[in-house]
């Protein structure tokens, strides 16, 4: 029902908005339906560690048996499912701001020091300002690609590069064929946005 809730004259403008509409309806099925999973997981443990306790004193009952059985596999669901959640949040995508402390912080710090030159010594000399790194190393690199050495063989651009007669294929309209390659290449695992949808669910 939400799919065909939207229209819109271009198809392909009208499939984005149906998957965004869709994206939201699914995101607020999941909050109603999905929702209390650590209330759930605690229940399931207070329950479960209840029937283990009687189980030491007395037989349980088939009813209780069974009972107990169920919810030994509703808790492996739940802490699957908190699991998943866990890992949905802790995608880069998800990430707000003034969030503080979290791994992706800590990792991303640890990434830029290792990254970042804090001195360099030319001539015996210890540069640690960053001005001045940044000149040295553009003398050094300036000094390297603009020296002229003499060559023994060269290279006739023209005859590996062929001139390119017709061009106006690049200005024509994609077509669904292209579209449908250009998706299929896409990481299959990956969404363009925290609402969006992975290029597994498009290609299905």
């Amino acid at each position: 029902a939400a799919c065909n809730s939207v229209t819109h004259v271009d198809p392909f403008q009208r499939m984005v908005l149906r998957l965004q509409v869709t994206a939201r309806a699914l995101t607020s099925w999941s909050a109603r339906t999905v929702g209390g999973v650590r209330l759930k997981l605690a229940i399931s443990r207070e329950l479960i560690l209840r029937f283990d306790k009687a189980q030491e004193d007395r037989a349980l009952t088939p009813d209780e048996r069974w009972l107990h059985s169920q919810l030994k596999i509703s808790y492996l669901g739940l802490v699957s499912l908190e699991r998943t959640i866990a890992r949905q949040q802790a995608r880069i995508a998800s990430l707000k701001d003034g969030d503080t402390n979290s791994s992706f912080h800590l990792q991303s710090t640890n990434r830029r020091q290792k990254n970042t030159i804090h001195t360099i010594t030319i001539d015996d000399r210890v540069l640690s300002d960053h001005n001045d790194i940044a000149d040295a190393a553009f003398t050094h690199f300036n000094a390297l690609l603009r020296a002229i050495a003499d060559r023994n063989c060269s290279m006739n651009l023209h005859d590996l590069i062929k001139p390119a007669d017709d061009l106006l294929d690049l200005e024509a309209p994609f077509g669904a064929e292209e579209i449908w390659h250009a998706v299929q290449r896409l990481p299959a695992q990956k969404a363009p946005s925290p609402d969006g949808f992975t290029a597994e669910f498009i290609k299905a």
